[in-house]
């Protein structure tokens, strides 16, 4: 029968990735490598934010749009300027007690299995930017968990990276 027919042949193109999210004879050029049913992923297409530290995409500022007169000049607004990032976590971080703060340097320490020293370090720094006790006790758990080689292999052998899962 002809619809057992396209039901088997839709069946194989799900399985195969053909059709989904993708054009059918054209490849699409996109940094998005994962999601809901990409079965064929690229390796190493992990880094698809800007700016990253895995050589991923960048801001291509010859391609941005010029400002556009709506009484006055209008441009993009970069959220970046004049931003506080650091005093809502703060605050919140100094409201918890003790054994909260506990699970939250060991989760973020857990966490972070896996990711290069140099993120681990960058993350530290924001973290006691929020407050000095929290950067403080972040660093405390990533070398309570991590190997003192400086690589952010896990401790034990029992540990799976979370990246990983």
């Amino acid at each position: 029968r002809a619809e057992d027919f396209f039901l088997v042949h839709a069946a194989v193109r799900r399985q195969s990735g053909e059709g989904i999210r993708r054009g059918y004879k054209v490849a699409v050029h996109g940094y998005h490598a994962d999601g809901p049913m990409r079965f064929n992923a690229p390796v190493g297409t992990d880094a698809y934010n800007e700016p990253n530290s895995f050589h991923g995409p960048r801001e291509d500022v010859s391609a941005k749009e010029p400002p556009l007169a709506i009484s006055g000049d209008a441009a993009r607004y970069d959220h970046r300027i004049g931003g506080d990032d650091y005093t809502q976590p703060g605050i919140l971080f100094r409201m918890f007690d003790e054994g909260q703060r506990h699970r939250l340097f060991h989760d973020i320490a857990a966490a972070m299995t896996g990711v290069p020293r140099e993120i681990i370090d960058r993350q530290i720094a924001h973290f006691s930017q929020c407050d000095p006790a929290y950067g403080a006790g972040v660093a405390q758990a990533v070398r309570q968990t991590h190997e003192p080689s400086g690589n952010s292999a896990p401790a034990s052998a029992g540990q799976r990276p979370r990246a990983a899962q």
